[in-house]
C-alpha cells in the first residue's frame, strides 16, 4: 500500500510507497502532468539514507514523491489527491474481498 498526506498550507502532496509503484507512477503521470513532482528513495532501516536516483538494489527502500502545485494548479493537485484516495479505497476493498 501507500501512505499519503495533503499539505494544504504549502500546496503539496507527500506520498510514500514500497509496493504498487507502477500504479502510483501511472496515476501521477496521467493526472499530474503540469505539477512539480520530486521522487526520492528512502531507506527503510536508516533515516539518513536518501537517494535522488534509483539504487542498485531497491528491496530495502520506500519511494517518496513530493508533488507541488502553485495557486493556478491547485485544482489539479486536489483532483490528484482525490484520485489517490479512490485508488487506495479500491485496493483496500479488493483485499478485504480476497480474504
Amino acid at each position: 500500500m501507500f501512505d499519503y498526506t495533503l499539505d494544504r498550507e504549502n500546496n503539496r502532496i507527500y506520498l510514500m510507497t514500497s509496493s504498487n509503484v507502477q500504479l502510483v507512477e501511472e496515476t501521477i503521470e496521467e493526472f499530474g502532468k503540469q505539477l512539480h513532482v520530486e521522487k526520492h528513495w528512502h531507506s527503510k532501516y536508516n533515516d539518513y539514507i536518501v537517494y535522488d536516483y534509483e539504487p542498485f538494489c531497491t528491496d530495502g527502500f520506500n519511494i517518496e514523491y513530493k508533488i507541488e502545485a502553485n495557486e493556478k494548479e491547485l485544482v489539479r493537485l486536489n483532483f490528484l489527491y482525490w484520485r489517490l484516495q479512490r485508488i487506495l479505497n479500491n485496493l483496500t476493498y479488493l483485499e478485504v474481498l480476497c480474504t
